[in-house]
């Protein structure tokens, strides 16, 4: 008896400090499954942030291409434009000297007073008037040309415009691909620090499982072990309770051969259990 309720304290014991231990274990396993969750809403935060980058970059890259059509096209009417340029500039009609348009029309105005208010030879009205159509021929050469070399500028102006609108996304892509670095960097060392973490969390989890299966086992035996003492103990009363019986038959059969009164509870005894005074 002694022998097994020292092992009975002894199991009792380490089922206590196994039960320490389990809380333990499960303390740092809520910490870790802890540090999971907020790892994984930090990588989905990242992934968010990476998408937004990626979509900011596509829509930046778009206007890049169009900014970039409308270059060519800017490109493609001011070459147009110079070629016109150059045709009018080559024209045997267009004035070659510093005269300017206002001269040439002053001229002309000129031509037409003398035409119209004094009397001319036939040879010499045809003679300013030829002169009058050249001098018109070469103010509308002029005002082409004045009006071809605005375009040009203002062509130039517009390229000017779309490549500092080009530089500037240009910038701005490359902020943004540096941003998709560090994102990607950032997810990265939150993924590889996931994977560690989940490590851990398997390794605890698998000492908990050890744990728990060993609590299983001792409480297994501190049953087997009370049930075996408990039979014991059961078997011992038994003894006892028929040593009493024995006893008190004994007791009352020498009561009864001597004449003495015996009680109720000896009598019953006596009847129930006696083959001689069994009824």
């Amino acid at each position: 008896m002694t022998y097994e309720n020292t092992e009975v304290e002894q199991l009792r014991e380490k089922l206590k400090e196994l039960n320490s231990v389990i809380k333990q274990i499960e303390v740092e396993l809520d910490e870790v499954s802890k540090e999971l969750g907020s790892i994984r809403e930090q990588k989905k935060e990242a992934r968010q942030k990476f998408q937004e980058k990626l979509n900011e970059k596509k829509k930046l890259l778009e206007d890049y291409k169009k900014l970039k059509s409308d270059l060519n096209a800017c490109y493609a009417s001011r070459k147009d434009l110079i070629k016109q340029l150059k045709i009018i500039e080559n024209d045997t009609r267009y004035p070659k000297g510093d005269i300017s348009i206002n001269e040439i029309k002053d001229r002309i105005k000129n031509i037409e007073w003398t035409i119209h208010t004094s009397i001319l030879k036939p040879s010499e009205e045809r003679k300013l008037f030829l002169e009058s159509k050249r001098l018109e021929e070469a103010v509308v050469l002029i005002e082409k040309r004045e009006g071809l070399i605005a375009n040009i500028n203002a062509q130039n102006d517009k390229i000017k415009s779309i490549r500092d609108e080009l530089n500037v996304i240009k910038s701005m892509l490359k902020d943004i691909n540096e941003g998709i670095s560090k994102i990607k960097e950032e997810y990265d060392n939150l993924k590889k620090k996931y994977e560690e973490r989940r490590k851990d969390y398997m390794q605890i989890k698998e000492r908990l499982s050890r744990a728990e299966a060993e609590r299983i086992l001792l409480q297994s035996k501190l049953t087997v072990l009370m049930e075996q003492i408990k039979a014991v103990m059961d078997d011992a009363a038994k003894r006892k309770e028929e040593e009493f019986k024995k006893r008190v038959i004994a007791e009352a059969k020498q009561k009864l051969l001597s004449g003495k009164r015996v009680t109720f509870q000896e009598l019953k005894l006596l009847l129930e259990n006696d083959e001689e005074f069994k009824l």
